[in-house]
């Protein structure tokens, strides 16, 4: 050893034989006192350059990989360098990234989820640079996949749903057609429905409580929904349900309720019936007539057991030609979550479905526009409602106002030939 100290040894490698001791032992102090003697530094050595900080970097680099084992060799030098503290007075082109931290690289912690910006200045003979950064850091995030399988087992890809946060009452749309969302993990309920065309048409409505805490698919299945349907009391009673959008289990006849049928033809008027409730009735078109037909319909009722569907009214336009089979008149369905027995929640979101549907027999079309109003004081104002639309059907969220205790909603189409359709239903359905 001490031999090793007098030709300028940078470092003993030795063996003091035996158990670890608590320095006391003879050989003990005589290393430290050649170390002090040789390098003045106390019992220790300070030494830098690359070699030694090489086994620095390569222990960090080892307790990096162990707290994230899929990191890239590529990202993991990233997250050293990003982590390191710089030096006053010295740049990068002296000290490379700076000083390494791995306490900070392997536990960052300060900067919470969102977005964050910065300014990097470069300074040289009396010139300065500044470059903006901004970082986007990403909270925890998962897929929510939405699959629907209908009545026959196939999978359905016309449907509508939206996912809504319960912790944040954050609601994400998913538009018909398309099934992922990438969102933030969290507590969701998922509301939807799924729509099956053909001989025997059903709307099925679908609803699931998720816990996201990875990719999770949510599966609705129109097979397992349970058929709504309509009991009348009497053999004589008459449900009338087209436009008054309702279907009370009670004795019903017409009694109470008004209406009004017009068909204009180029703006002529060539028939108008009035009676109970809104009826359809034959009206013949002038011969060869080739124009415009309009048709109105409006109904209102007052009857003392209920206040759901007070008022309603239905405006149709559409062009009509010899010799075609059926007029090319359109229809909104409204599909709204949550009601049950005519009333829904007034503090929850709503999930609105709708779909554009043809006149049977009509000629082939495609929906151009579909529009959703909402208003809570029975048709006095009104206020439109964003709609995310695929083809024929559209889906919406609505989140009611504090003390709304109904809502009434109208709903405009037009085609691609010009088509046009508008339905408007007064106290729709209650809130509660």
């Amino acid at each position: 050893m001490q031999w090793a100290a007098d030709n300028d040894a940078a470092a003993v490698n030795l063996s003091l034989g035996g158990d670890p001791t608590d320095g006391t032992d003879p050989l003990s102090p005589a290393v430290e006192d050649l170390t002090a003697d040789t390098r003045n530094d106390g019992p220790h050595v300070s030494a830098d350059g690359t070699s030694m900080a090489t086994p620095h970097v390569t222990g960090a680099v080892a307790i990096l990989k162990q707290r994230h084992p899929d990191w890239t060799a590529a990202r993991l030098t990233s997250a050293l360098m990003g982590g390191s503290a710089g030096l006053d007075g010295l740049g990068a082109f002296q000290i490379g990234a700076g000083r390494l931290d791995v306490v900070v690289t392997a536990h960052p912690g300060g900067k919470p989820d969102g977005a964050h910006g910065g300014t990097l200045v470069a300074a040289a003979d009396g010139t300065t640079v500044r470059t903006s950064l901004g970082i986007y850091v990403e909270p925890e995030m998962y897929d929510l996949t939405l699959k629907t399988i209908g009545r026959d087992g196939g999978e359905v890809a016309d449907f509508y749903a939206a996912v809504f946060n319960v912790e944040t009452c954050e609601i994400y749309e998913i538009a018909p057609g398309t099934g992922t969302l990438h969102i933030p993990a969290a507590r969701y309920a998922v509301f939807g429905g799924v729509v099956e065309t053909g001989g025997t048409p059903s709307q099925t409505s679908f609803s699931d409580d998720v816990y996201l805490t990875d990719d999770t698919t949510v599966t609705g299945e129109a097979a397992e929904g349970r058929r709504n349907g309509v009991d009348l009391d009497h053999d004589d009673a008459v449900l009338h349900a087209g436009l008054f959008d309702t279907a009370e289990r009670d004795y019903y006849t017409g009694d109470g309720g008004s209406g009004t049928t017009v068909v204009a033809a180029d703006g002529e008027e060539i028939l108008r019936y009035e009676e109970a409730v809104c009826s359809g009735y034959g009206a013949p078109l002038p011969a060869g007539f080739d124009g415009t037909v309009a048709v109105t319909c409006e109904a209102h009722r007052d009857v003392g057991w209920s206040t759901i569907g007070t008022a309603a009214k239905a405006e149709w336009t559409f062009a009509s030609k010899p010799g075609e089979d059926a007029p090319a008149a359109n229809a909104v369905r409204l599909d709204a979550s949550l009601v049950v027995d005519g009333y829904a929640p007034a503090k929850l979101p709503q999930v609105i479905g709708l779909e554009v549907y043809r006149q049977v027999g009509a000629a082939p079309a495609k929906t151009k526009s579909l529009t959703f109003e909402v208003s809570y004081d029975e048709g006095k104002t009104w206020r439109k409602v964003t709609v995310q639309r695929s083809g024929d059907h559209a889906v919406a969220v609505l989140r009611h106002p504090a003390g709304a205790t109904s809502v009434s909603t109208r709903l405009s189409a037009v085609d691609d030939t010009g088509s046009t359709v508008t339905q408007t239903m007064i106290r729709s359905y209650g809130l509660n």
